[in-house]
């Protein structure tokens, strides 16, 4: 019975050290540790003898990782009879157990004994193993594949096209060093020229009145430049120019002439003429307000 026991607690020690590991990884090697001998089941007459696949890293790994050969066999026994062991026979103390084989994960230790003096046929194993976790390993973090790039942000002119990708191929477990590099790839689309229509730039100030009084005009104007027509662009529709009328007031004129009396009755003589500037003042006028012309009367007798 005890034998079967031991083989069951073997078996799950088996079990629990590959369901803590990682999976096999192919950059590692793999080899099988020394023998083990598990005590004689006298009622038998039968040993377990086992060994287990461990990585370089010293981490236990499932046995196919070390290709062929037995992970365990069994081998005929015999129990001796008290008698024939000599009383000085006896097993040294355990020493401690011996470091973890890993540094992380699930691993191995060992302790060890010594037949002392006497006839060397102490019974049971003179080494022990047992199963040890010194915890989660670090894992470095590593880029996942990169996204499809976005639709381009411009259908024309220069734009802007983005991938991404995540750092989860695997996340990162502390103490293990986090990816480097962008998370974001940016580059330019779309470099061919947009077709741009014209369009006005605004108007500018009016112009000065062109006339100091009476009806002028004054004028303003605009240009196809906000923005200009480019790459086959329609031109702008409409007039560049626009024109209004302009007044200061009216001008000064001069009334019609006033003729006077010619200055004799019969033959040659003078007349007077006068006109009067429409502002009041005659010499806002060009020109004279009253002048002296010759007159003909009737002819004496």
């Amino acid at each position: 019975m005890s034998f079967v026991l031991y083989g069951v607690a073997a078996f799950l020690t088996v079990c629990l050290s590959w369901a803590s590991s990682n999976a096999v990884d192919s950059g590692n090697s793999y080899h099988w540790s020394p023998w083990s001998v598990s005590p004689c089941d006298c009622s038998a007459h039968l040993q377990k003898n086992y060994r287990m696949c461990v990585a370089d890293t010293g981490q236990l790994v499932p046995e196919f990782a070390c290709g062929n050969g037995l992970a365990q066999y069994y081998s005929g026994c015999s129990c001796p009879y008290t008698q024939a062991v000599q009383i000085n026979d006896h097993w040294s103390e355990w020493t401690s157990y011996s470091s973890c084989s890993v540094t992380c994960g699930q691993g191995f230790e060992r302790r060890y004994r010594t037949c002392l003096t006497g006839s060397g046929t102490c019974h049971g194993p003179s080494t022990e193993q047992a199963s040890c976790n010194m915890g989660t390993c670090p894992v470095d973090g590593y880029w996942g594949p990169w996204s499809p790039f976005t639709p381009c942000s411009h259908s024309c002119g220069t734009g802007m096209t983005i991938r991404s990708r995540t750092c989860s191929y695997p996340i990162p477990s502390a103490p293990g060093a986090p990816c480097h590099g962008d998370s974001y790839d940016r580059q330019a689309c779309n470099a061919q020229s947009c077709i741009i229509d014209g369009q006005w730039s605004s108007w500018t100030d009016w112009s000065r009145c062109l006339v100091t009084c009476g009806l002028g005009t004054i004028s303003r104007d605009r240009t196809c430049t906000s923005p200009a027509p480019s790459n086959g662009g329609r031109n702008c529709s409409e007039m560049s120019t626009e024109t209004h009328d302009c007044s200061y007031g009216p001008c000064a004129e001069w009334s019609h002439w006033f003729e006077g009396s010619c200055s004799v009755s019969c033959g040659e003589g003078t007349r007077e003429r006068l006109r009067h500037c429409s502002t009041g003042r005659d010499v806002d006028c060009p020109g004279n307000a009253q002048v002296i012309v010759n007159c003909t009367a009737l002819i004496c007798i």
